[in-house]
C-alpha cells in the first residue's frame, strides 16, 4: 500500500490517493508514514517537472491532491507528535501574488518533518508578516512569490523585519 500512495500521487490519480489514504488509516497505520509516502510522491512529481513531463497545471493539479491528503490525515495525528516540533515557522506569499502552489508544498514539508507553521496565505500585506512576527516571536519566516512582481514585495518584507 506504501507505493500505492506514491505511485498514484506521482501519477495525478485523485480518487485513488484518496482512497489508499482512506483505506490505510482505517487499517490504523502511523499517519506520519501515510504523510511522508505523500512526500515521496510529491519529489516524483517535482522531478517530471523539471524533466519537462509534467508542466505549471500538473504542479498544481499534484498541490491540490496533497491538500486533501493533508485534511484526512491531520485528525489522526496524536498530541504526542505535535508536542515534538522542531521548531516554528511563518510563510506566505507577499503581497501582490496569489500563488501558493509552492508555499503550500514548502509549508507541507515543514509541518510532516516537525515544525508548526503558521501559513499567513495567499497576497500578504508587509504588517501582516510584521504582526505576526511580534505576535508569535517566530524567528523563521517563509517568503514566497512566483511572480517577478513579488521581488519588490520581498525587499519590503525583508526590510520591515530587519
Amino acid at each position: 500500500m506504501t507505493q500505492d500512495l506514491v505511485n498514484t500521487l506521482a501519477d495525478l490519480k485523485e480518487q485513488e490517493a484518496l482512497d489508499t489514504v482512506k483505506g490505510r488509516l482505517g487499517a490504523g497505520e502511523d499517519p506520519l508514514k501515510i504523510l511522508e509516502d505523500a512526500r515521496k510522491g510529491m519529489e516524483i512529481v517535482g522531478k517530471r517537472f523539471a524533466s519537462s513531463e509534467y508542466f505549471i497545471p500538473d504542479l498544481v493539479y499534484s498541490g491540490e491532491i496533497l491538500k486533501e491528503v493533508t485534511e484526512l490525515v491531520k485528525p489522526k495525528l496524536t498530541k504526542t507528535t505535535e508536542s515534538k516540533k522542531l521548531g516554528k515557522v511563518i510563510i506566505g506569499t507577499v503581497a501582490g501574488d496569489i500563488h501558493d502552489i509552492g508555499k503550500d508544498i514548502v509549508a507541507f514539508m515543514l509541518d510532516v518533518n516537525g515544525f508548526e507553521v503558521h501559513d499567513l496565505g495567499v497576497d500578504v500585506p508587509v504588517q501582516k508578516f510584521v504582526d505576526k512576527i511580534k505576535e508569535t516571536g517566530v524567528p523563521i519566516v517563509g517568503l514566497s512569490g512566483f511572480l517577478t512582481l513579488a521581488f519588490d514585495s520581498m525587499k519590503e518584507t525583508v526590510e520591515a523585519i530587519k
